[in-house]
């Protein structure tokens, strides 16, 4: 287990890096901005651009299964953490199965429902990329202190870590820290302008 949570923190934290510094050389330099619904075509000049024009095919093909596989499991985790809250909150009652899977499959059809209506109308995903990062920022937070939460209040004793764990740990929730409070800074002040200039506010 610790194996496979190291090597799939190395894969995506390398891949991510590899995508940022692509996009960086290639969209940046020729001054291309991903918005509206060019967005895909878009991103795949990073790839046409370094590889050729039949890399635009594997481009939307690669990004239609990580998308659909996205969706499919937010779509799987989001029903069940918004029926809990509202179990926590006494609107349903979480613990009868019956009562949960009705809101379950309430919510497997709102979520898509609201994606779909916010495609069609809003025609602006570069905001909305924007807005979900802001929100997983907020997220993140709340993962760092739950994971400090857990470490130092919850912790079962035969569980506790190493020293070196509790530094990276530390460690890791500071640059988390650091990153949300800078990423979280210019993307609120990125999502202020392309609403301005789409006429939203």
């Amino acid at each position: 287990m610790y194996w496979d949570a190291i090597l799939a923190m190395v894969c995506y934290t390398v891949m991510t890096a590899m995508f940022y510094l692509l996009g960086a050389a290639i969209l940046h330099r020729n001054g291309v901005v991903p918005e509206s619904n060019e967005l895909i075509s878009t991103l795949a000049t990073m790839y046409t651009e370094t590889l050729g024009a039949w890399a635009k095919v594997g481009f939307v093909f690669g990004a239609v299964v990580v998308l659909y596989s996205t969706m499919f499991a937010a779509l799987a985790a989001w029903t069940r953490l918004y029926s809990d809250a509202l179990g926590q909150i006494g609107v349903i009652d979480y613990q009868n199965l019956k009562s949960r899977r009705i809101s379950i499959g309430i919510f497997a059809w709102v979520f898509p429902v609201a994606w779909t209506f916010l495609f069609l109308f809003f025609e602006k995903p570069g905001v909305l990329v924007i807005v979900g990062g802001v929100i997983t920022v907020v997220i993140l937070l709340i993962v760092v202190f739950a994971a400090l939460f857990f470490r130092y209040r919850r912790l079962d004793e035969r569980l506790r870590p190493t020293t070196i764990y509790d530094i990276a740990l530390w460690v890791s929730s500071l640059a988390i820290l650091a990153v949300a409070m800078f990423a979280g800074k210019d993307a609120i002040f990125k999502a202020i302008e392309m609403a301005r200039e789409s006429g939203w506010i």
